[in-house]
């Protein structure tokens, strides 16, 4: 099985017709005799392929936990069309949660520190964002799953990662086949599914990246195009020739 939204909605399916309740970081109950999972999407490039698959999870009446990046040098969640998006994502019936970067040389009161900060910057946009933080370049291992900050729930805590049986596609780790084998295995179940690899529908991850790439390219023309020199030498956008040769060179071996 390839890594494409065919292989993504089988995994869905199953679930479903396995049973499994998708539930989130703060209503999940290890102690309940019945099938779980947190179904997680970590939003590291597009926001557009956030909402596909947010679409997607709804069409199966599931609920799912987006990670958001307040310092993503790829995308700025507070522009009005992203923060758009981010609401349909929560209107779909899906959770929202701090994905956080931590910056390198910091000691643990720093980065429980900037966690606070960043979250108290995210529910100004977004109110409705629950008090989770999910890693985005972890700590080393012990403080990764240590670090309490408080009033807020780390999702790689213990009960996520120990007791839940945890499973990544992070860099095509684990292919859909294991997903599906997965389900038929564990109890409870946290997922780990980024959008990047399940909507772009590429085999590899520098054709994944390569696409993502030009799509943020198009997303920044949108910009471009309030400059009047901008505008008048590209009147309809960026060509389509020079992206296309762009992700065909970044795509040769």
């Amino acid at each position: 099985m390839d890594f494409n939204k065919q292989s993504y909605r089988l995994i869905l399916q199953l679930a479903t017709d396995q049973g499994f309740e998708f539930v989130d970081f703060l209503t999940v109950n290890l102690d309940e005799d019945k099938r779980q999972i947190i179904l997680r999407h970590d939003i590291d490039y597009s926001l557009a392929m956030a909402l596909e698959m947010a679409e997607i999870d709804a069409e199966y009446r599931i609920k799912s936990t987006f990670a958001l990046l307040l310092s993503s040098p790829l995308y700025n969640p507070f522009t009005s069309i992203n923060i758009k998006t981010i609401n349909e994502i929560k209107h779909l019936g899906h959770d929202i949660v701090l994905h956080h970067r931590v910056a390198s040389g910091c000691s643990a009161d720093e980065i429980g520190q900037d966690i606070v900060k960043e979250m108290q910057v995210m529910r100004a946009f977004f109110p409705y964002i629950q008090s989770v933080f999910v890693w985005h370049s972890p700590p080393p291992n012990k403080l990764q799953s240590n670090l309490e900050v408080p009033g807020m729930v780390n999702a790689y805590s213990a009960a996520f990662v120990e007791r839940m049986h945890y499973i990544s596609d992070s860099v095509l780790r684990h292919g859909p086949d294991y997903f599906l084998t997965a389900l038929g295995k564990h109890k409870f179940l946290h997922l780990l599914l980024h959008p990047v690899i399940w909507m772009d529908e590429k085999d590899n991850m520098v054709s994944m990246i390569s696409n993502v790439l030009t799509k943020i390219i198009h997303e920044c023309d949108k910009e471009f195009m309030v400059n009047r020199a901008w505008k008048a030498k590209f009147p309809s956008g960026i060509p389509e020739e020079p992206l296309n040769k762009l992700e065909e060179f970044l795509n040769k071996s």
